[in-house]
């Protein structure tokens, strides 16, 4: 039978997934009691065990993932009423409890039960004693069951203390040693404990030095004999049967008279301290043993801290079908109608339907109706059923999730080990995938939704989906409340279930309170049938009264059952305490912990009040316990991730809650779900939030929340709930800095709960508040990231960082954060290797239009809106359906919220106060009027005038408002007094506009009369009239730094003046049409232009278009208003508002102008790159002629010269000792550089073709040898003395042009490696001679060569061709060592290690072979993705990097055959440099103006060490750029410029006094793409702007920008070749595996 996981079958659920689930043995609650004989006895110990010991206990228990909960219990007579609690609590397996034992017997507790003959005889002796025997008829009631009659004690009545203490009174008086009634509370309790023989249970003893009985103090010791004896046999039976580890004596030196006085000396404050210490160093020894803590793994070559999305498929599914299990009835009831759904159910397929929806109104059993269709299906060997109750978890709400959940489910049914299709969270593709797997299984598959009209889809991911199209042998059912309709899957059959009869509820009544141990007797029954008669509108509601009935409490039939409850819970608890916790589980969507109610509670009652000598009331635990497990019919309860949580039985309870439980005074019912959302959030703060409140954590008050713990494990709750919490606080500023621009708390979403859930969390966030920094962060880095993300979770931090670094000048504060928490992690990530990016190249994508909306019932062409400060509303007029009225429009929820009437004529104009409270309004009733936001009854009305209001404007510092009406008049008024204080009327036609200055000094003013004047409002004067204007003025806006005035006029032209001089600058042209309103951004570098249905966006400074917005409706922008922070720009356009990003228009030219110098428009891609010898720096060229130096160890651009403008660089070299540095370029031109400054020394020309090929092949200085070749194989060997400054500064020595593409051998400098003959099935090997040029020998295959490499040394030469084989040359005399035959198609690239013992080659079949080159044998083959056309291995061998054609870079073991890490560029790579270890990554990308720079972090390659002399230093090389603490300006660390070894693009060259670099061109474009590291001479343009890079002076890490791009000659000596302490790096030498 074909099953899922095991899940599917109800009696393996508790096991399913148990290697996920319950991982480590792990035991995620601890309830530790504290038993006392009498609070009063052990009052000092346990005030200071709660306030010094509880902080200790529960940050050990946060550390290692146990929530920790307190209880304290005792004999005194008001606690009897928790004894229930505490039997159940005893009962747990994991319960703590430490019983306290002194001197004292404690009370004596009623019997629970008394045998049916004994209480008549009981009854008969006190009425004999003329007893009054009703309190023992009130405390007990007769029950009859099949063993026999007894009477039990009322529990209800526990809580009368009084009527308790007279019944064990009279019970004493007729007790006899025969039939004890009476037993001592805590003797009763010791008695259970020991008979449970658990090792949780902790004893406490204490004794006192003797003293004669009458004279100890009773209340900590007793004064008979008899009760002291009862005490001491108790004490002395546990020493005699107990563990003894467990048992803890305390023998004072004093006595109970002179207790009190002595705690308060030295000898008991040491006691008190020596207590808590004993007491709590076992406790945490016993949560301890069940928890295993992980430690972190040493092989980092197999560790990954993310978990796998099968481990998070299996872990919801489990919760699911727990919930299930859990939810069905015992039996079934009604079964007809039952039956009569399942049998449409199975006929599905045969009337041609695969979507039924069960439809009815809430609470009346559509779950019910579901759980038995999942059983009848689970029962049937040809179906695979799934359920999911929307909002059960946080996993269960979007689509994606729910969706893809199950196709790895599917895929776990195929058996297979690997996952069978390419992972996606796009629902078509994720259905497309369920289509093959259900066609692969052969079996129907049923997905049973409840709720289903709370699925969400991400709409930046899925857009509108709906389900339409039909997937074979898929079949879907649902429920749905009655008055809503199923958008998601249109068009479908609805069942509609009706509500059941009395009688019906009745029986299904009985059928629940039977397993929930509720006992509904006949009376019970009769009340019933009232309540039903009365209220027959909810089977959940009448569950509830059946509780109720069976408890005996009274039930009122006006009342809803829910608000009978609540009554009879507040005359046992409080109203108080009850208020506030169904205010709780009202405002949560996905429950709590009793831990998590607990900490709510004394949170939000103590921190005002708190005083140092207050600890926390541990009662509150008791008290919430009680009513979340008994009165089961209100709360359900369900298992996620190992926790109970609790949460309210059915969303009809909470809507019947919000009114009477969500509204305080002063509070409306938003303003309270804000307040309470923020203390729900407050529970996960971690201590260091609390700041001056962290006196309170550490006192009890608070349980510790880490995020990550001890154990290296996710804080789940917290990652899946805190972020949910503070976003419904309304909180945005503390929803970014603690959640989400938090990137610990980013990462921990990711690592634990997976991509999917990331993208819901930021989905909801940005759909339900307007943030720019979310905005950016989400579609910016998220989306765009998706693929990668999904490939490779480790990836979020990499990509953070190459993406937000790449626009940092104009990054929030917020963003920026992101990126320095992501490169503090790398530097703290010590689980596996991780290729991070230290350069950035990847431009974020385009933000489009942000939100637009279709206004409903409105019409009209004159919208006029104006945003809140916060713009998450937005103030609209301009309905001409209802003039008179202003909106305030919810952005969230696209909805009205609020709307302002009091005008009497249309409103013409809004603006809002910097308070972001007050806005004002103008009117054509000639008034303005003044009103509050939040209290649409406080409003101020200004009568200024009899004309119209055209225009109003709130002053910078909210004191006046400017005014302008149809009566030419400009008004300035006071807003206190409602009074006019300057009038300013030159004008000889109505005011159409207003600006103000920033510091509301000037009042700019646009008429109709063709003029705007500027008026000083302090003197009432006219300063200047704005000149040039030939038409009336239609719209005006001011920059914010007063320096520009933009004015439209009704002749469509829009002119740019000086405020200070008055002068026209320039006039904007481009747009066809009258304007009709206008802005300028607040960084007054654009002007946004409205005219018919589109936004044209200007250049301010050059007059240039920008951009231009599409509005859609061919009508007039109504108004354009940017947001106050300038993040977006809001326009209304007809009935539509549109937004957009203000910052992404031109992002990319713009987002690093403080790394340019200039803009230049010539391509400046790179298209060579050559790393120094002592891999302390890269040089790189471009296709504009700009030679550029990087420092690897900072990442940053030391210098960039000009090589020849406009010759492309073709060929670069470095010195011996990396002193010098020669470069090519496309028209034979070569330059000699000084390395470390820029400086040019030489200009060389022997060349008159493109440089292909340049070699340092020995010398030093004052004189180096060269070898230099181009285009047309012309080839010189030539001698260099830079410092010689006349004409003869360098010597050709020998010439020929016999070998095409020539590589020159370093150590060998007279052999010569002919890249390929005209057979092109060989490569020639030739020798130098003093005037001529001999072939020596060949390396040949039976077809094509494709791809070559050599080892470090140069003894080594390894082909690969067409022909699937590789063949392993001796270089020194040719003879051929090797053969590897393995792979199935023509072998693409190729690589060798320095020792010659590891080769690496992929081919066209996608297939990476690691290979022993001694015995010619495979070690691994990998299957890749893509095809990989480069590869590198470093100098031990033990890391091979690879990149293939989709832009991926990969690192992996050459001694596992694993991957390691992955990387995507985004873009073609066009060659790849790695340092010996691969810390350090170069990979050029095609067509691109920066250097990308990788590092390998935690790579197992180690550094071999170079042959050098006693004085020489090892290579130091950081092993991060995160962890780089020097600055820029320090000199770098010396490095012998004796031999080393590195690896370039696929070659190993080892240096010595001679070298040949292995860098050489393939001129022939028909060949594979080789191993081999080539010049990269295409010409493709890229007109991308380019600018010089500068070089800080702060401590860099990370480089900001890579662009190589200036031709300004510069020379710095900050980053000179001194020597430098090499304790100043973190780390020197990279771990060796």
């Amino acid at each position: 039978m074909f099953r899922v996981d095991k899940t599917i079958k109800e009696e393996n659920v508790k096991s399913a997934g148990k290697d996920i689930i319950y991982k480590s043995s792990s035991v995620n609650n601890r309830k530790i009691l504290l038993i006392f004989p009498t609070f009063e006895e052990f009052f000092y110990e346990k005030f200071e065990f709660i306030k010094h010991g509880i902080q200790d206990i529960q940050t050990c228990g946060a550390g290692l993932g146990v929530d920790i909960e307190w209880y304290t219990f005792s004999g005194n007579y008001d606690d009897l009423i928790n004894y229930e609690l505490l039997l159940q609590l005893l009962n747990e397996e994991h319960t703590i409890v430490i019983c306290f034992l002194g001197n004292k017997i404690g009370y004596y507790m009623p019997p629970m039960e008394i045998d049916f003959n004994t209480f008549d005889v009981l009854r008969e002796k006190l009425f004999e004693m003329s007893t009054d025997v009703k309190i023992l008829d009130k405390f007990y009631i007769l029950k009859e069951s099949k063993k026999g009659k007894k009477y039990c004690l009322q529990k209800n009545y526990l809580k009368d203390i009084l009527g308790i203490e007279m019944l064990i009174k009279m019970l004493k008086k007729v007790e006899n040693n025969e039939n004890k009634l009476l037993k001592s509370y805590i003797k009763h309790i010791v008695e259970i404990m020991m008979s449970q023989k658990n090792s949780n249970h902790i004893y406490i003893q204490r004794r006192f030095k003797k003293m004669p009985l009458e004279e100890n103090n009773p209340i900590f010791s007793e004064i008979q004999q008899l009760e002291y004896n009862e005490i001491e046999n108790l004490k002395n039976i546990i020493s005699e049967n107990y563990d003894k580890n467990n048992i803890f004596s305390f023998l004072l030196p004093c006595t109970s008279q002179t207790y009190d006085n002595w705690i308060t000396t030295k000898d008991g404050e040491n006691y008190g301290i020596n207590f808590v210490e004993k007491i709590s160093e076992k406790i945490k020894q016993l949560i301890d043993n069940n928890c295993t803590i992980q430690l972190p793994q040493t092989n980092i070559i197999n560790s990954s801290i993310y978990i796998d999305m099968v481990d998070i498929t299996k872990r919801e599914q489990v919760t699911h079908q727990q919930y299930y299990i859990q939810s069905k009835p015992l039996k079934w009831g009604i079964k007809e109608n039952l039956e009569k759904i399942s049998k449409n159910v199975f006929n599905m397929n045969e009337d041609g339907k695969w979507c039924i929806i069960l439809k009815g109104d809430n609470g009346i059993g559509k779950t019910s109706h579901l759980l038995f269709l999942h059983e009848a299906l689970q029962n049937n060997n040809n179906c695979i059923s799934f359920i999911r109750f929307l909002g059960l978890t946080p996993f269960s709400i979007y689509d994606h999730e729910i969706f893809r959940n199950i196709l790895f489910l599917l895929d776990n049914c195929t058996n297979s080990n690997q996952i069978s299709f390419n992972d996606s969270l796009e629902i078509p593709i994720i259905l497309k995938n369920i289509e093959k797997l259900i066609k692969k299984i052969d079996k129907k598959v049923y997905i049973l939704i409840d709720d289903i009209h709370l699925l969400r889809t991400s709409k930046n991911i899925n857009g509108n989906f709906q389900f339409i199209n039909k997937i074979p042998n898929l079949y879907i059912i649902c429920t749905i409340p009655n008055n809503i309709e199923c958008n998601y899957i249109p068009n479908n059959e609805y069942i509609l279930l009706n509500k059941p009869t009395i009688e019906e509820s009745i029986e299904i009544i009985k059928l629940n309170a039977s397993k929930s141990n509720i006992k509904i007797g006949v009376e019970c029954l009769t009340n019933l049938r009232l309540y039903l008669n009365e209220h027959n509108d909810s089977m959940a509601g009448a569950l509830v009264v059946a509780q109720l009935l069976a408890y005996n409490i009274p039930v009122e039939l006006k009342k809803t059952a829910v608000i009978n409850l609540v009554y009879h819970l507040e005359t046992l608890y409080g109203e108080t305490f009850i208020k506030k916790l169904i205010r709780y589980f009202v405002c949560t969507s996905f429950g709590f912990t009793t831990l998590e109610v607990t900490t709510l509670f004394n949170f939000s009652s103590k921190p005002l009040s708190y005083v140092n000598e207050e600890i926390p009331d541990l009662n509150i635990s008791k008290d919430i316990l009680t009513i979340l497990t008994k009165y089961n019919m209100l709360f359900d309860f369900f298992i996620i991730d190992n926790q109970v949580v609790y949460k309210l039985k059915h969303t009809i309870f909470k809507k019947q809650f919000i009114k009477n439980y969500l509204y305080e005074t002063g509070c409306n019912i938003k303003e309270m779900n804000q307040i309470t959302n923020m203390e729900m959030a407050s529970i996960y703060f971690d201590t260091c939030n609390y700041e001056e409140n962290e006196e309170i954590v550490f006192n009890g008050y608070m349980f510790p929340q880490p995020l990550i713990r001890e154990n290296g494990k996710i804080n789940l709750r917290k990652v899946l709930y805190q972020w949910k919490y503070l976003l419904k606080g309304g909180k945005s500023q503390n929803l970014k800095e603690f959640t989400l621009c938090n990137f610990e708390y980013i990462e921990a979403i990711t690592r634990a709960n997976g991509l999917g859930y990331l993208i819901s969390v930021f989905d909801e966030s940005c759909e339900k508040l307007l943030d720019h920094d979310l905005l950016v962060f989400y579609l910016q880095v998220i989306i765009p990231s998706i693929n990668t993300l999904l490939r490779d979770s480790s990836q979020i931090a990499p990509e953070c960082i190459g993406r937000l670094r790449y626009t940092r000048e104009s990054n929030s504060q917020n963003l920026n954060s992101i990126v320095e928490q992501a490169m503090a992690w790398v530097d703290m990530y010590d689980s596996s290797p991780l290729l991070v990016p230290l350069t950035c190249w990847i431009s974020p994508p385009k933000m489009d239009e942000i939100f637009k909306v279709s206004l409903p019932n409105w019409s009209g062409k004159g919208i006029v809106a104006q945003p809140t400060i916060n713009y998450q509303n937005i103030l609209l007029t301009g309905n001409l359906e209802d003039p008179n009225t202003i909106y305030l429009y919810n952005i969230s929820s696209q909805t009205i919220d609020v709307t302002f009437t009091g005008h009497t004529k249309k409103v013409t104009c809004l603006s809002i106060s910097c308070n972001g409270i007050n806005f004002a309004s103008g009117s054509f009733d000639g008034t303005i009027k003044i009103w509050d936001l939040y209290n649409i009854d406080n409003v101020k009305t200004i009568q200024i005038t009899k004309a119209k209001v055209n225009c109003c404007l709130y002053s910078h510092n909210s004191k006046f408002i400017a005014s302008g009406t149809t009566d030419s008049i400009a008004s300035i008024i006071d807003i206190e007094s409602g009074e006019i204080i300057a009038s300013f009327p030159e004008h000889t036609g109505s005011v159409i506009c207003l600006q103000l200055t920033s510091n509301d000094e000037f009042l700019i003013v646009g008429s109709g009369d063709f003029a705007v004047m500027v008026y000083n409002i302090e003197e009432k004067c006219l300063i200047s009239k704005l000149e040039g204007l030939m038409a009336p003025v239609t719209c005006m806006s001011l920059t914010t730094n007063d320096a520009f005035v933009v004015v439209a006029c009704e002749d469509e032209t829009i002119r740019v003046y000086s405020l200070i001089s008055s002068q026209e600058l320039h006039e904007l042209s481009g747009h066809d049409c009258r304007v009709s309103s206008i802005a300028v951004s607040a960084d007054d570098c654009q002007i946004f232009v409205g005219i018919n249905s589109k936004i044209i966006c200007y250049d301010l400074h050059n007059s240039q278009i920008i951009d231009i917005l599409e509005c859609g409706e061919k009508l007039p922008i109504g108004s354009i208003q940017t947001t106050y922070d300038n993040s977006f720009i809001i326009a209304g356009c007809g009935k539509e508002l549109h937004m957009w990003n203000i910052q992404s228009k031109n992002c990319n030219d713009n987002c690093n102008n403080n790394t340019f110098s200039r803009e230049i428009s010539e391509d400046n891609s790179i298209c060579c790159v050559k790393m120094s010898p002592d891999e302390k720096s890269t040089c790189c060229g471009t296709v504009s002629g700009v030679i550029a130096l990087w420092d690897l160890e900072v990442c940053q651009c030391i210098w960039t010269q000009t090589h020849k403008i406009g010759s492309a660089i073709t060929a670069i070299e470095f010195t011996d000792d990396s002193f010098y540095l020669i470069s090519g370029c496309s028209e034979g031109q070569m330059c000699l550089w000084e390395a470390d400054k820029g400086q040019l020394m030489k200009v060389i020309k022997i060349h008159t073709l493109s440089i292909t090929t340049l070699y340092f092949i020995g010398g030093s200085i004052p004189t180096y040898k060269v070898f230099s070749c181009d285009k047309g194989d012309n080839s010189h060997i030539w001698n260099l003395t830079p410092l010689d400054d006349s004409q003869n500064f360098f010597t050709v020595l020998i010439s020929f042009s016999d070998v095409e593409s020539p590589i020159l051998f370093k150590k060998h400098q007279k052999l010569i490696l002919g890249e390929f003959s005209k057979n092109r099935n060989e490569i020639q090997i030739y020798h130098v001679y003093d005037d001529s040029v001999n072939l020596k020998g060949k390396a040949y295959h039976t077809e094509s060569i494709t791809c070559y490499n050599f080892d470090r040394n140069e003894k080594i030469l390894v082909t690969g061709s067409k022909d699937q084989s590789l063949k392993i040359w001796q270089l020194e005399n040719g003879y051929l060592t090797q053969v590897l035959v393995g792979h199935d198609s023509a072998v693409t690239c190729c690589a060798v290690n320095d020792n010659g013992n590891i080769v690496v080659s992929n081919s066209q079949d996608k297939h990476l072979i690691i290979w022993d080159a001694k015995t010619g044998t495979v070690k691994s083959s990998i299957k890749t993705c893509h095809l990989i056309n480069i590869v590198e291995i470093t100098a031990d061998g033990l890391v091979i990097i690879t990149a293939d054609n989709n832009g991926w870079i990969e690192a992996w073991s050459s001694s596992y055959g694993t991957l390691l890490s992955s990387f995507n560029t985004y873009n073609t790579i066009s060659s790849l440099l790695i340092s010996v270890d691969s810390n350090r990554i170069v990979c050029p990308l095609l067509n691109v103006p920066q250097l990308p720079i990788l590092c390998l972090h935690n790579t197992p390659a180690g550094i071999i060490q170079r042959h050098m002399s006693i004085n020489d230093k090892t290579l130091h090389r950081i092993n991060s750029a995160a962890s780089y603490t020097s600055t820029l300006s320090e000199s770098r660390p010396k490095t012998s410029k004796k031999s080393s070894k590195k690896i370039e693009n696929g070659k190993c060259v080892e240096e010595d006094d001679k070298k040949v670099n292995g860098n050489n061109n393939i001129k022939k474009p028909q060949l594979l793409t080789v191993a081999t590291s080539k010049t990269v001479t295409t010409n493709n343009n890229n007109n991308n702007s380019q600018q010089t890079s500068k070089v800080d002076s702060e401590n860099v890490r990370f480089r900001d920008n890579a662009s190589i791009v200036s031709h300004t000659p510069i020379s710095f000596a900050a980053n000179s070749k001194t020597g430098r302490n090499g304790e100043q790096l973190k780390s020197t030498l990279c771990s060796i595996l």
